[in-house]
């Protein structure tokens, strides 16, 4: 009891700023918050009689609170910081893609069209629903700008709620295959970047196809390719997924298979570019 209200008393005196000359009231405190203490004397602190244990479980309370307060802030963080901290991309220009800034010269064009389909699978994210959306087409014609638009419009919307995560395939598989060397001694390895895109809870695989060398649609997916891809969406059955493709749908079979193709196509969204030209052709001029 002596060591409780010195604690106590010491708090007090920390809070006041003051070293206080110990005054007792001739009141005691029998209150609730401290059942098993009873008939505490309270002391006179700047006039007032206060109970120094009521005053130590309040200060702990009060501390417990602000601890609480500072580990949401952190986690907060932590989770909206999560895309730009783990991402795996090769242009970082592209953390500044989003909607407003994918421009279209006509609304009714096939960009524009698809642009407003990315609006509408990402309103649908917002919502809750879990499904795939698919972006096929040729290079340059704004795929990765709209997924990555759709995953920054997404963390912004879940206000550090939820994880967020932009993933090229083919650094994935070179950063997974750089682990696999001798002379690797690094503390990352395959599991650890598998857990990594299962802990998101909107994922962009970006450039599928890339990683297996299909650019010229002859090449299959290698096992360890097969293994990575499986393993990531058949976890990801009940989440969102956002993957961007150069190749056609019906090309997919060609390069993976069927168990791998069916967990991509599993309730998919697409949007398809056909007739879009490569935004990324400019002529310039030089002084």
């Amino acid at each position: 009891m002596e060591n409780n209200l010195t604690n106590a008393l010491g708090a007090i005196s920390q809070k006041l700023g003051t070293n206080l000359k110990l005054d007792y009231a001739e009141e005691y405190c029998n209150s609730n918050q401290h059942p098993l203490k009873r008939d505490v004397q309270k002391i006179i602190v700047a006039g007032s009689s206060v109970c120094p244990l009521c005053e130590s479980i309040r200060k702990s309370a009060e501390l417990s609170r602000e601890q609480s307060e500072i580990h949401a802030r952190t986690t907060h963080r932590q989770v909206h910081d999560f895309i730009s901290e783990n991402s795996l991309l090769s242009d970082k220009g592209l953390l500044q893609a989003g909607f407003k800034n994918y421009n279209v010269q006509d609304t009714n064009s096939e960009a524009g069209v698809n642009k407003q389909k990315a609006i509408k699978a990402f309103k649908h994210y917002e919502a809750g629903n879990a499904f795939n959306t698919l972006f096929f087409g040729m290079p340059g014609v704004g795929k990765s700008h709209l997924a990555m638009a759709m995953l920054r419009s997404l963390n912004e919307a879940k206000a550090g709620e939820a994880k967020c995560l932009f993933i090229k395939v083919d650094k994935l598989m070179n950063a997974i295959r750089e682990t696999f060397n001798s002379g690797y001694t690094g503390d990352k390895n395959e599991m650890y970047y598998i857990q990594l895109l299962l802990e998101a809870d909107y994922l962009v695989l970006d450039d599928l196809g890339a990683e297996s060398g299909s650019l010229d649609r002859n090449s299959k997916a290698t096992d360890f390719v097969h293994r990575v891809l499986y393993t990531v969406l058949d976890g990801r059955q009940d989440v969102g997924t956002i993957i961007t493709s150069n190749l056609a749908e019906e090309e997919l079979p060609e390069i993976y298979d069927t168990k791998l193709v069916s967990r991509i196509r599993k309730d998919n969204y697409l949007i398809e570019f056909i007739d879009t030209d490569d935004k990324r052709i400019k002529s310039i001029e030089l002084d």
